[in-house]
């Protein structure tokens, strides 16, 4: 525990994304080493929109963010992606400065978001803070190879107190229940689950297999309108797709849902689920397998080289597929990718075979090593995660005090 917390600003997303269910796990990292509400101020960032979901779960984040708040911060924490650090870095009250970031392509980009009308580089941005923090050391490679020089400590972003209040599971389903394959992301080329379905559907399975892959699909807009648009171009994509590769009465079972859902129900899919499977081509992170593997699960995918920290700490329960350097496929909705950058592809083949030697395992010898299961759960948990950041903040009072300010 800090005996003596800074007063600390923490600039963050807390929507219903990979930012924002991390920025979640690492205020109850915070918290678990002392660090209150009368410590920490939340302000989320103007530049992801929404900045904030607030539901009735989320209740317990009201302190953080509309508290009485008067005074300097000593530390200021950067929550947000590498390029739009730049708007928050040494804030005018704050006096050291941390940058926390993920990254998935094999290079950061150049350019910050014009929005932010920066002139500067995203790695001059990241050099202009006094360290550094990445949640996987494939980010830490990542940061170091496109030119950042400030010192980067590996902090993996911590599992919230929710998901570990999920017993994990132990036991296969029952042989006549069938096997749960799902996948949570969004449906676009880096997260890529055309690729997963294309998979699915070379595994020669048919609806008398006892399987049912769901994908529950975010969308980048949460209006109405835009959803049900979203959940009516991706039903055609859908039925493309499985017209071109299957005969549509005969082919594996198959539930898309596109409507936004709640934390604890994301929770409830690890609960009742058995295998988190991805073709996604590149990840910072991946929280959504972190949470699989602590809720007992099983693990295939591509992300690029993101599962290998989880694949070396629960080596029964997570399958990282080789992966073969591409260049990015453009995406115009989303600003941070340039041509020149690359991310990784997986054999559709490769991620079949997986499917149905899982499948066929958990049929013939169960789910993954509890021993596993344990370790990443407390490897992950915000004590744990706590810790490390313990080692980095006293660090910054250091800094702090030896130079009086």
């Amino acid at each position: 525990m800090l005996s003596n917390p800074p007063r600390m600003r923490l600039w963050c997303t807390l929507d219903r994304g990979g930012y924002g269910y991390a920025a979640r796990g690492l205020i109850q990292a915070l918290r678990a080493i002392g660090v209150t509400p009368k410590h920490l101020r939340i302000v989320p960032s103007i530049t992801n929109s929404p900045a904030v979901e607030d539901l009735d779960e989320d209740i317990w984040l009201d302190p953080y963010l509309y508290g009485d708040w008067a005074g300097d911060d000593r530390v200021n924490i950067v929550h947000l992606n590498p390029a739009l650090v730049g708007a928050y870095h040494t804030s005018a009250n704050s006096r050291y400065n941390i940058a926390y970031c993920a990254w998935e392509t094999k290079q950061l980009p150049k350019a910050t978001y014009e929005s932010l009308g920066a002139a500067r580089t995203v790695v001059q941005d990241l050099n202009a803070y006094d360290e550094i923090w990445v949640p996987t050391r494939i980010v830490a490679e990542v940061f170091l190879r496109s030119g950042v020089t400030r010192p980067i400590y590996v902090i993996p972003h911590a599992l919230t107190e929710q998901a570990l209040a999920m017993p994990p599971k132990t036991k296969p389903p029952a042989e006549k229940a069938g096997v749960g394959l799902y996948f949570i992301g969004s449906w676009n080329p880096r997260k890529n689950p055309e690729g997963l379905l294309r998979a699915y559907w070379q595994t020669g399975w048919s609806i008398a297999t006892q399987a049912l892959l769901s994908l529950h699909l975010t969308t980048p807009n949460r209006t109405p309108d835009a959803i049900a648009q979203h959940s009516w171009i991706v039903s055609q994509r859908v039925q493309e797709l499985r017209t071109l590769m299957v005969t549509p009465q005969d082919g594996p079972r198959l539930a898309v849902l596109t409507v936004p859902r709640s934390y604890a129900w994301l929770l409830k899919l690890h609960a009742t689920n058995h295998v988190f499977v991805t073709a996604s081509r590149g990840e910072g992170f991946c929280l959504p397998a972190l949470e699989a593997v602590a809720a007992g699960n099983y693990v295939i995918g591509g992300a690029g080289p993101a599962l290998d920290d989880l694949a070396r700490l629960a080596p029964s329960a997570v399958v990282a597929l080789p992966r073969v350097e591409v260049p990015i496929t453009p995406m115009p909705e989303y600003r941070g990718y340039e041509l020149d950058q690359t991310w990784w592809d997986t054999s559709l083949e490769d991620l079949a075979a997986e499917l149905k030697a899982v499948y066929a395992f958990i049929r013939d010898e169960g789910m993954p090593r509890p021993e596993d299961t344990a370790a990443v759960r407390e490897a992950y948990s915000p004590t744990a995660v706590g810790k490390l950041i313990e080692m980095r903040l006293e660090h910054a009072i250091g800094v702090v005090e030896s130079s009086g300010w």
